[in-house]
């Protein structure tokens, strides 16, 4: 027991506490001596003075930065937030990467915009850091500056032939599907009769799904006008998605599985031989209740379409991994794989060549075996793993020390892996070890005024999110009246589809009034624990 008049009252409502205190944090040893209160630091001992996060700095427009500054605006109620993206528009994947087809899924976005009407926060399109403007100017300029700019390359097949012309990285045809202005000019031949997709998660599902719908639907989605123009003259009838691993470790879904079968004109083609299990197969399928309902689906799924009839077939192919892509003319025309076997005890299997190999025609090829996230000037980057090097969030050093100042959040913190609302829990973390390092004194302080001060050094103006909206209207407008289109080039895509309802956004939960947010600091139920020298103070 510590007698209450020995104790210290913070306003840890303006020390970003507010809802943290319901959850354990961490907070510095406090010294108190003759009136004044000093925290260790090493060998030091310097002035307790708590750095409230004053101005936030999230690069990156995606669900890791706006979840991220979702919680910081609800959890402190100063801090400001200026979020800088390489695009004019926000969103990231949920606005490029979706299919157009899965309009529910971009109704997050609704949530993201309740966050951009806050009074403090502020976005800033059309700036790249690492060209507009660098990272260290940044830490000289914001308390913290957060990372979350996501994957922008792919992994790469490193295989003989993937050069080719028609070989593709699936991202870059999600891309041009969804009109991503880097990739509007995409020159995709769907003219031939087979397309290959190396890789069995969700994104092949996808790409596989828009090779294989009728026209007639893909018109109902918010595709763009060139790509449907490319697929309505398209010549695929058999696609085929090809994984290195079994059934039993494939990383699609399985309502994406179940709806890619219910594909009008598609006929679902699964070799026998590929659902024969291992014993540890059948371990790892009793243990995972996702495992066994995927098994389950595939097993259905495959015996509901014996005999039947389609002018299109969805090939799905197992235990291969690809030796090399042949061609004629500059261009894809089959691709070589050698068969593998899987090894290991359950839960720790590997695919393993076995020696034998088979060739698939395929006169299109899409590789899809993982986004990669790339580092930028000023960032220790785990080149290994592909993300910035972190713990909770915070980037280290290559000595695994905090680089003050400097956080990451969504894909580039912890790869890419996960569906967007996976970046809730991986951005509050985040914004939880921002306002915990405030507390205990090691965010940095800074004496420019954010983006107010180095406006004047970027040569290029700055889209707000006023400006974005303007731009959202005017493609809505166009959806509407499809005539307008013809004077322009085929326009970027909605962030909703054509028949979206605004739903508002969720309200945030309630903030305690400051007159109400104070606490004894050293309150067991926060574990927030200070050794207090009531007799020299």
């Amino acid at each position: 027991h510590i007698p209450a008049y020995s104790c210290i009252c913070f306003r840890t409502f303006e020390l970003g506490l507010e809802v943290m205190l319901r959850r354990v944090v961490s907070l510095p040893l406090l010294h108190v001596r003759g009136g004044a209160i000093t925290v260790k630091r090493g060998k030091k001992t310097v002035p307790f003075n708590p750095s409230s996060p004053r101005h936030v700095c999230v690069v990156g427009s995606g669900p890791g930065g706006f979840y991220c500054a979702d919680a910081l605006l609800r959890w402190h109620p100063t801090v400001k937030v200026d979020m800088i993206e390489k695009y004019p528009f926000p969103f990231g994947l949920v606005r490029t990467g979706v299919a157009p087809d899965h309009p529910e899924v971009k109704n997050v976005t609704n949530r993201f915009e309740g966050v951009a009407e806050s009074d403090r926060f502020r976005f800033l399109g059309n700036v790249q850091v690492g060209e507009d403007v660098s990272l260290d100017r940044l830490r000289q300029h914001y308390n913290a500056v957060v990372l979350a700019y996501g994957a922008s390359s792919d992994r790469t097949l490193g295989i003989a032939g993937e050069e080719l012309g028609n070989v593709f990285a699936a991202r870059d045809f999600v891309n041009w599907y969804n009109g991503h202005p880097d990739y509007v000019d995409l020159q995709v031949d769907l003219s031939g009769d087979a397309a290959v997709i190396v890789g069995n998660g969700n994104v092949a599902i996808d790409v596989a799904r828009m090779l294989l719908k009728p026209i007639a639907e893909l018109e109902k989605t918010d595709m763009t006008e060139h790509a449907l123009e490319k697929l309505s003259k398209a010549n695929i009838k058999d696609v085929y998605v090809v994984g290195r691993r079994g059934p039993v470790q494939a990383a699609y879904a399985t309502a994406e599985l179940r709806e890619i079968a219910a594909v009008d004109g598609t006929k679902l083609v699964v070799n026998e031989s590929d659902l024969a299990l291992s014993e540890a197969d059948k371990v790892e399928v009793e243990k995972s209740r996702a495992m066994r309902r995927k098994m389950e689906a595939l097993i259905k799924l495959k015996d509901d379409q014996k005999g039947k009839n389609a002018e299109k077939r969805l090939h799905l192919r197992y235990l291969l991994s690809p030796e090399e892509v042949k061609g004629e003319e500059g261009k894809a025309r089959s691709i070589v794989f050698v068969k593998n076997r899987m090894e290991g005890p359950a839960g720790k299997q590997s695919a393993v060549s076995t020696g034998e190999v088979e060739e698939i025609g395929a006169d299109v090829v899409f590789r899809s075996i993982g986004y990669k996230s790339t580092s930028i000037p000023g960032l220790h980057f785990d080149s290994r793993r592909a993300v910035a090097a972190n713990k909770m969030g915070r980037v280290v050093d290559a000595n695994g020390e905090p680089d003050r100042g400097i956080y990451a959040s969504g894909w580039l913190k912890r790869g890419p892996i996960g569906i967007i609302g996976t970046n809730i829990l991986d951005s509050q973390e985040t914004a939880r070890s921002i306002l915990e390092d405030g507390l205990n004194c090691t965010l940095p302080e800074v004496e420019g005024e954010g983006w107010d001060t180095l406006r004047q050094e970027v040569n290029k103006p700055a889209t707000s999110f006023s400006d974005w909206k303007r731009l959202d209207e005017e493609e809505l407008r166009r959806y509407e009246s499809p005539s307008s289109l013809s004077p322009f080039r085929p326009p970027p895509p909605t962030a909703h589809t054509r028949t979206r309802t605004r739903t508002p956004p969720p309200p945030p939960p309630p903030i305690t009034p400051p007159t109400l947010a104070h606490t004894y600091a050293h309150s067991l139920h926060t574990r927030a624990h200070i050794l207090l020298h009531s007799h020299e103070y």
